[in-house]
């Protein structure tokens, strides 16, 4: 038989959708990604190439937009961070973020 929880249970001083430790994996995830980012962009300007290719015959060059993309992660995860950082040092006001998205 299911056991219908409240949609938010009270935990301390903030409403938690989600337990801590998961909220907690999920930032050591999120350093990761950001890690191995950061990792690709210097591999890029070290002078590493990624190529587009069939059957391991390269065809297109990807360099430019990999690293493009590695750089958009570096920066929506650091903001992320940024975030989460401030929501728990109480820097950030929990109600003015509902809209983030």
């Amino acid at each position: 038989m299911l056991i219908a929880l409240s949609y938010r249970e009270p935990m301390g001083d903030l409403d938690r959708l989600v337990p801590s430790g998961i909220i907690e994996q999920w930032v050591y995830h999120l350093r990761r990604q950001r890690s191995r980012a950061s990792d690709a962009i210097w591999l890029i300007d070290q002078g590493f190439t990624l190529h587009d290719g069939m059957d391991g015959v390269p065809q297109n060059d990807a360099t430019a937009r990999w690293r493009a993309e590695q750089e958009t992660v570096v920066e929506e995860v650091t903001a992320l961070l940024a975030l989460y950082d401030g929501i728990n040092l109480g820097k950030i006001d929990i109600d003015a973020i509902d809209d983030i998205a």
